[in-house]
């Protein structure tokens, strides 16, 4: 159950990415989604004047603060994704790697 269940939050994360990316349209970028690589896929890719980038979608689910409302924050610290109760360096390695390519 578990598995699926962050199958699910995944889904969802990415799809509501993508719904925000896509309003760059407006501002005259292209956005591309589930890109397709070598061996892998890239979340997101936008093209625009500012150049091309690559996005990574992670969905973790949110641990509960004292007073019983999901904590959300995420700060970028010391090359860590610092989030309430722990930090990960894996997600910027892998979309380091995607922009490489």
């Amino acid at each position: 159950m578990k598995r699926r269940r962050n199958m699910q939050l995944g889904y969802d994360c990415e799809l509501a990415v993508a719904q925000e990316l896509n309003a760059l349209a407006r501002k005259g970028y292209y956005v591309f989604h589930d890109v397709p690589a070598d061996g892998f896929n890239i979340d997101h890719v936008t093209v625009g004047p500012t150049g091309v980038v690559a996005i990574e979608t992670k969905g973790r689910p949110k641990p509960l603060g004292k007073d019983g409302r999901a904590n959300a924050k995420m700060r970028f610290e010391q090359g860590r994704l610092q989030f309430p109760g722990w930090s990960e360096r894996k997600p910027l390695d892998q979309a380091t790697r995607q922009a490489k390519w």
